[in-house]
């Protein structure tokens, strides 16, 4: 069973670098919780990787251990998938669950947010505020962010 499960792993990446034209260079699961301003939650798990220098996530329908039983899939899901240039990343901050929040509500509270940092980083939940040239800021939560930072051209002018 397990090895079934990575021939499929790998097939994924594979069709996934061969329809995209590159090679990963990062991967990492990820939670979209929704864009700043739009007051659409979305919650879905997925994968946030890296080809040819332009971020991509995905999300996966949830499915309860019940639909999987009778093999039915959720009516209401709509598969999101976005993309963007690492170049066209502003920056990335990490704000707390409930500003992440607000910022989704308004995108007017992306300016008040705070950066979760320090001491209250390792006590209160956050997500990360990833703002993008020319379209509405992410919020979301990505668990290897780090490396993902370490990817973002940085400006020349700065």
């Amino acid at each position: 069973m397990a090895a079934e499960n990575q021939s499929e792993v790998v097939k994924y990446w594979k069709e996934k670098e061969e329809r995209l034209g590159g090679k990963i260079e990062y991967q990492s699961y990820a939670v979209l919780i929704g864009e700043s301003g739009s007051g659409q939650f979305n919650g879905r798990g997925g994968l946030g990787f890296v080809i040819g220098g332009r971020f991509y996530f995905e999300d996966f329908e949830k499915q309860n251990a019940l639909m999987a039983l009778f093999n039915r899939k959720d009516s209401d899901y709509e598969k999101t998938e976005l993309s963007f240039p690492l170049s066209d990343i502003r920056g990335i901050r990490k704000v707390s669950e409930k500003w992440g929040k607000r910022c989704v509500e308004d995108d007017q509270n992306e300016q008040a947010a705070p950066e979760l940092k320090g001491l209250p980083a390792v006590f209160i939940r956050g997500y990360y505020l990833i703002q993008i040239k020319d379209r509405p800021s992410l919020v979301m939560e990505i668990m290897e962010i780090e490396k993902l930072m370490e990817m973002i051209p940085q400006d020349e002018t700065d």
